[in-house]
């Protein structure tokens, strides 16, 4: 779960350095001017809003499939508890037999 909550941070990270970096220092190349500015322009929120959405939507599909074989595995156990069960419950069946 901590690594998990890293990559979140980490992207959060970025997606912040990306808004300053743009603010910032590209706001020098353009020559002050917002308009070429993608994350931090005015009428341009879009992509900012996207990046900020990406850490949400993150879902890591090993944590399912874990806990699917984590079942599959408890199945097969119970599975053999009751057929070694079966087994001891017939064998003490044919020794009180004879």
């Amino acid at each position: 779960m901590n690594n998990k909550q890293f990559c979140n941070d980490s992207y959060q990270m970025f997606g912040k350095f990306l808004s300053d970096y743009e603010e910032l220092n590209l706001t020098n190349y353009l020559d002050l001017n917002p308009n070429g500015l993608i994350f931090t322009h005015a009428n341009s929120t879009r992509q900012k809003e996207k990046l900020e959405q990406v850490n949400t939507s993150l879902k890591n599909p090993y944590i399912e499939l874990y806990h699917y074989y984590k079942g599959e595995v408890f199945d097969l156990c119970a599975m053999n508890t009751a057929v070694e069960s079966w087994q001891a419950q017939m064998k003490y069946t044919t020794e009180v037999e004879n």
